[in-house]
């Protein structure tokens, strides 16, 4: 019933992707590089949420799991960082200190306030998505807007994508999510958690190529 949920997922997002690759053609670097980067980070997270956030693998093997995962990270990291009406910058000067303190930050913070305090990873996730994006701006002001309409744009994406998607599996939520381990406050359908989250990837996430280049 639920094998191809990831692919279908990623068939909602790809046409964004398809036209912002089109119309952006100075940014396609950008795109990749945060696809790639995005995917290869959400994986060792993963293996944390399958304790007490959500559990996919009653459902689909791993490696269906981290497959089908691939394809839509990689397609959802590449929309975040030029969804915004000002694209990311051209510069490439890459600061290979800039590329490391954010997986510093998302690590740490996990096994700080997952495995020290004990919190539900989802929530030591969103910490450290505003601790990554807290520091980031303090860095680089300028990035305000940028995060903020990043955040907008990604809220605005994550509704829509779920609102067809629960048309499809009207019970993702009810067979997928631990909702007993979490708020079980529902928006719009959507589990309160899964919007925050990525609300705060994109504000996180929406200028961190141009952190990475500035």
């Amino acid at each position: 019933m639920y094998y191809y949920v990831y692919l279908i997922a990623t068939l909602i997002i790809f046409p964004v992707w398809l036209i912002l690759f089109i119309i952006r053609k100075s940014n396609r670097w950008s795109m990749v590089s945060v696809g790639l980067y995005l995917r290869f980070l959400v994986i060792p997270l993963e293996f944390i949420w399958f304790k007490d956030y959500w559990h996919p693998l009653k459902y689909l093997s791993l490696a269906t799991l981290l497959y089908q995962e691939t394809i839509f990270y990689f397609f959802l990291g590449g929309i975040v960082p030029v969804i915004y009406i000002i694209p990311p910058t051209t510069n490439h000067k890459f600061k290979l200190i800039n590329f490391i303190i954010p997986i510093v930050i998302l690590m740490f913070s996990m096994l700080i306030f997952t495995n020290g305090l004990k919190l539900n990873s989802i929530y030591s996730m969103d910490i450290a998505l505003i601790i990554t994006a807290l520091m980031i701006l303090y860095l680089k002001p300028k990035f305000i807007k940028k995060s903020i309409l990043s955040a907008l744009s990604m809220l605005i994406i994550t509704i829509i994508g779920y609102k067809i998607l629960l048309i499809i599996y009207p019970n993702l939520f009810n067979d997928w999510w631990l909702l007993k381990n979490i708020s079980g406050i529902f928006l719009l359908g959507i589990p309160l958690e899964e919007i925050i989250w990525f609300l705060l990837f994109g504000l996180s996430f929406g200028p961190i190529y141009d952190f990475w280049t500035e």
